[in-house]
Order: structure tokens, then sequence, then C-alpha cells
């Protein structure tokens, strides 16, 4: 019997409305939830996997995170060590990007503090590089991505300082991996372009305005049509 996915997906196209408004993101603990059978395999086929995935092992459990073909709708999975197949949290995130792996503006400015200091040490790296990047680090903001091809003598970043970190966000034409340094990411493009990338969560992969938009309508139109197909038991929002 289904219980509760009529509930659930008012809940989240209200809050993709919210979020297109300029809202805040919205956070559903889903495993939380008194789920039936049918409910879980709706929602699963609803919200299938789409092109981006991340993991974090930077922490004593691990986080997956995937895109799904509602853009704007993330969904998390965290995994406990102790128990490697039995997820102790999931979350549907509505959001232009997760939280869960993403850094907040100050993380991100004390990272790039950290990846300058990096950078001056090392005296293979050329002066050249140096200025430049100083030049170009002097405002670090979550509205706006920073970007360098690693190509030629900004290779040297490569070998001195860039050793990857615990994230990674995969999509069919690019990786990126996060660095020891927070806020600073490596992107490797499948035509081989390697880039230095300076974000709390990469452009390329967050959800944006207009997607969202069209996603909203196509799940408004799966809610109106679900309303009037399925059994339920309780209120139906």
């Amino acid at each position: 019997m289904m219980m509760n996915v009529l509930p659930v997906l008012k809940e989240i196209t209200d809050a993709l409305e919210q979020l297109l408004q300029g809202g805040a993101p919205h956070f559903i603990y889903t495993n939380k939830m008194p789920f039936s059978p049918e409910d879980i395999q709706l929602l699963s086929t609803l919200f299938q996997r789409g092109e981006v995935e991340i993991t974090d092992n930077s922490t004593n459990n691990k986080s997956v995170v995937y895109n799904t073909r509602y853009p704007g709708v993330w969904v998390t999975t965290l995994w406990g060590r102790t128990l490697e197949f039995t997820p102790i949290l999931e979350i549907v995130e509505i959001n232009w990007y997760p939280q869960v792996v993403a850094f907040p503006p100050e993380d991100v400015a004390q990272g790039v503090r950290q990846f300058l200091t990096a950078v001056m040490e090392v005296a293979q790296i050329p002066s050249s590089i140096k200025e430049q990047l100083q030049q170009d680090l002097r405002a670090v903001s979550p509205e706006k991505e920073i970007r360098w091809t690693l190509e030629g003598e900004w290779e040297s970043l490569l070998h001195y300082v860039l050793a990857p970190g615990a994230v990674t966000i995969s999509s069919p034409t690019i990786r990126f991996t996060a660095t020891r340094f927070w806020g600073v990411w490596l992107g490797h493009w499948t035509q081989g372009k390697q880039e230095l990338v300076v974000t709390p969560f990469p452009e390329t992969l967050r959800a944006h305005e207009g997607d969202v938009r069209m996603g909203l309508e196509r799940l408004r139109q799966k809610y109106q049509e679900l309303r009037l197909t399925l059994p339920v038991q309780g209120p139906s929002g």
C-alpha cells in the first residue's frame, strides 16, 4: 500500500519552487520515514541516478551522492564503516549542489591561503605562476569560480603541491578530485585537459536554473498523475 510517496513528492516540488525563488536548501531524511516496500520502489524509480556521482571518504563514514533526473534533487547515502552494507542515513536534498561535499566559504578562504603558502615555498614552481595565482586569488567568493588550465609550466603544481584528497565527483565528461586544500579542486576532462579550480563546488556540475524549472514542471505533472492513480492510505497532501 502506498502511504508516503505523495506527501514526499509534494514536499520536494514545494522545496524546488522555494529554491528557484532564492530559498534555502531543503533536506528530507527518507530512511527515518515509515515507507512501505511499494513506496520505496516507486521513489527509486522516480529518482533514478543521473550522470553525476560523488564519493566522500574524508570522515569515519563514507558518503555517496548522486543527482537525479530532476535537476536540483540530490540523493545522499551515508555508510558506516562498521556496517559496510547498511546505510545509516539516507537524505534527499533539494539544492543547487549537495552541501555534504561542498566547502563552506570560510573553508575555501582558508584552503586558498594554505595553497598559496605551499606554492610560495616550492622553489621549482616558476615565479610567473606564483604571481598569477596571488593576483587571481586576491578576492575569492562562493559566486566566483576561478580556473586555470594545467599545461606547460603550470603542470609543476601537480608535481609539487596538488595531492588528491578524499572527495571525487564524476560525470561522463569530467572528473573533479578535491585536493588537500579546501575548495581547491583538480578537474580531469575526458579529452585529456586538466584544470585547477577554486570553488565550493564545481560550477560545471551544479544544477542550473533553466534545468531545475523544466524538471519541476515534469515532477508536478508526475505528482498530479499519481494523485489520480495511486491507492493511498492517509492524507495525500
